[in-house]
């Protein structure tokens, strides 16, 4: 898939660390939407994430 700069996806939760009381069955599978800020090689996005994430703004396209 290729995404644009503007364009929203959402961000698979596999890599996201949760509570250890919440149950991965109820987690998010995905979250979002965040809008593209910057395609780097084409497999490489730059996402705006909210000043809370504790996450690199960077992911690979397998995550979105």
């Amino acid at each position: 898939m290729e995404f644009f700069e503007g364009d929203l996806v959402l961000v698979s939760a596999a890599n996201w660390h949760v509570p250890a009381q919440l149950s991965p069955k109820f987690n998010h599978r995905y979250y979002g939407p965040y809008k593209v800020l910057h395609n780097f090689n084409g497999v490489t996005y730059q996402l705006q994430l909210p000043s809370s994430t504790r996450l690199d703004d960077t992911f690979h396209v397998s995550l979105l």
